[in-house]
């Protein structure tokens, strides 16, 4: 998997266009979708994304548990295996991929990097969080099936936001394509007879 790409800053945002290479995120995006998808503001609440809900960590966690473990996510997010023991933050995708620096929670994104507050994994104790910067990089989800992409995000950037927003873009993009491709091992677990029945045991 390689990102590769240029950005064109304009007057009221940035334009991204690139590719990634070898991915499997489109798939992966495609066999998640029973579980649900999430809007995303593209830097402003006019314009905007979807990407794969904050609810599939916990639904992948509970049908496949050897995916979502710390000694195979320590690589994108760190993670002291003693404290994803038992917090439920570590479980909730939102929280796991704010620790990675992107921001993924319903309707963000209304700008390109922020302060805010997460919840981390590698302090001992209940509920230690420290403030960090996000990025708007969720945008990786949109990829085609070919990998391509092309994403205009409003709001103030410079070169150094940029390098920021690419960085946790690739990590992203990392992320899905070594660890929930895993996913695409067994499409039976994801249909929406499969969520339903889940969900209905719940």
């Amino acid at each position: 998997m390689k990102l590769t790409g240029e950005y064109e800053i304009l007057d009221d945002g940035v334009r991204i266009v690139g590719r990634i290479k070898d991915t499997h995120i489109h798939e992966v995006a495609n066999l998640l979708k029973p579980l649900g998808f999430e809007k995303m503001y593209a830097g402003d609440a006019g314009n905007s994304y979807k990407c794969p809900s904050a609810q599939n960590r916990l639904y992948i966690k509970s049908v496949m548990p050897d995916i979502i473990t710390p000694a195979l996510e320590c690589k994108y997010v760190r993670v002291d295996p003693s404290v994803a023991q038992w917090t439920s933050h570590y479980y909730d995708t939102a929280t796991f991929f704010m620790n990675m620096g992107v921001i993924s929670i319903p309707l963000g994104g209304k700008f390109l990097i922020e302060s805010r507050k997460v919840t981390q994994y590698f302090k001992r104790g209940n509920g230690i969080g420290i403030s960090r910067l996000l990025t708007n990089s969720a945008w990786v989800w949109t990829a085609s099936p070919s990998g391509e992409f092309d994403i205009t995000l409003k709001g103030m950037v410079n070169r150094h936001i940029m390098t920021m927003i690419l960085s946790n873009a690739t990590n992203l993009a990392k992320y899905i394509d070594e660890v929930l491709v895993r996913t695409t091992e067994k499409p039976e677990l994801f249909t929406a007879k499969a969520v339903n029945e889940y969900n209905r045991a719940r």
